[in-house]
């Protein structure tokens, strides 16, 4: 049995290769340029929105505040 977390991570891999690929190819006015670009662009908004709502801690202290 796989963990979920490597599915993720391979999915993950499996989207930048595809997106790579279409971009050294010159291939990006295409649908799938498009829909890999925009897939791969909310995924890491969604990271980073997540990664800076945990640096706040958990009582919401704000570094930048101090």
């Amino acid at each position: 049995m796989s963990d979920p977390a490597d599915r993720t991570s391979d999915h993950d891999r499996s989207l930048l290769e595809g997106l790579f690929r279409l971009a050294v190819s010159g291939d990006t006015g295409g649908a799938e340029f498009s829909q890999l670009n925009a897939e791969v662009y909310a995924r890491l908004q969604r990271t980073y929105v997540d990664a800076a709502r945990g640096s706040a801690g958990p009582t919401g202290y704000n570094r930048s505040a101090a």
